[in-house]
């Protein structure tokens, strides 16, 4: 994901944090801990030095979730995720609102199979509706970054400058000026 953010001329300073979140149904510190929810980052182990905080693993172990609330938001979403009985949905669904949702849908979901294909076919066209969406912002942004090239080349920019402005390689900057229809 982290790689993915990075695209051909653009500077590291657009990275944004990524964190993972494992949701584990065994123990995977052991009795070393017997915390539910452990954040792992990134350091030297010879100096100390924390990597920047660019990644974090978030590790919930199910099995050490407390019997007893803690208070946390957390706690009553793993509540959510390991609640086995529509009386415990109940229950988890009066913490918050947003919980209160999922268990409505949950609950819509598991009337039955007609219901439930209903809510897939409406969760993939929302899908679907927002990556139609996103493939439109990203070629219209590629082609205002074309266009932008195309007007700095007609000024005589140099091709580094137009690669550094544009974020477009500087082969995608050449191929774009052996095309123009006037001399470089």
């Amino acid at each position: 994901m982290t790689t993915e953010q990075l695209k051909s001329g653009h500077a590291y300073e657009v990275i944004k944090k990524v964190a993972s979140i494992i949701i584990l149904d065994w123990p995977i510190t052991g009795n070393e801990s017997s915390a539910y929810h452990h954040r792992f980052r990134l350091f030297d182990e010879m100096t100390g030095y924390s990597f920047p905080d660019l990644f974090e693993i978030n590790t919930l172990e199910l099995p050490k979730l407390p019997h007893q609330p803690d208070g946390t938001n957390l706690y009553n979403w793993l509540s959510f995720l390991t609640a086995k009985t529509e009386e415990e949905f109940t229950m988890i669904a009066k913490t918050c609102p947003e919980i209160a949702q999922a268990v409505a849908v949950i609950m819509e979901l598991s009337a039955d199979e007609q219901t439930r294909m209903l809510a897939e076919a409406r969760e993939k066209y929302r899908r679907d509706e927002i990556a139609r969406r996103k493939l439109a912002r990203q070629e219209g942004l590629q082609e205002g970054l074309l266009t932008a090239a195309k007007n700095l080349l007609r000024l005589k920019m140099a091709h580094e400058f137009i690669s550094e402005s544009t974020g477009l390689s500087f082969e995608e900057i050449k191929a774009l000026a052996e095309k123009l229809p006037f001399d470089n």
